[in-house]
């Protein structure tokens, strides 16, 4: 996952199930230019939800796990 932030704040990333249950939250600590690698290995296939949010916007986008 890549991304830019200029807040200065720390990055929080959420990722839900389609029925809202949160399979995966992590604090990450501020960047610039963010770029980390998200393990989502412990979810089964399907469709989610991954929630980035810098403090002062946040973006929610549809992800599929294979």
């Amino acid at each position: 996952m890549k991304l830019n932030s200029n807040s200065g704040n720390n990055i929080k990333i959420n990722v839900y199930d389609i029925r809202g249950r949160r399979v995966f939250d992590n604090n990450y600590n501020s960047a610039s230019k963010f770029n980390e690698i998200i393990n989502l290995g412990n979810v089964q296939s399907g469709i989610y939800l991954l929630n980035v949010s810098d403090g002062i916007s946040s973006t929610t986008k549809k992800i599929i796990v294979n």
